[in-house]
């Protein structure tokens, strides 16, 4: 009963289908994006609100003091 979906890949499917899959982000839109996610994931306590930009600054500081490229500056804050 299965066999038409052996080597499907599902999520590629999913793309296919979604009327949204051609829709990009820019990359300022993808930062707004991560750092609200962050503040969410920040409001599971009263002594985490705000620790996830309290954590990324000074990591993407340390990322332009040795020197790594900005491309890789953005992925580490993005990460």
């Amino acid at each position: 009963m299965f066999a038409e979906f052996d080597g499907t890949n599902y999520w590629d499917a999913v793309r296919a289908a979604s009327p949204a899959s051609n829709i990009g982000v820019s990359d300022q839109e993808l930062d707004h994006t991560l750092h609200t996610v962050g503040n969410f994931a920040d409001v599971k306590s009263p002594y985490t609100i705000g620790y996830s930009r309290r954590v990324a600054g000074p990591v993407e500081e340390g990322a332009r003091a040795c020197s790594i490229s900005h491309d890789d500056i953005t992925a580490i804050r993005w990460t």
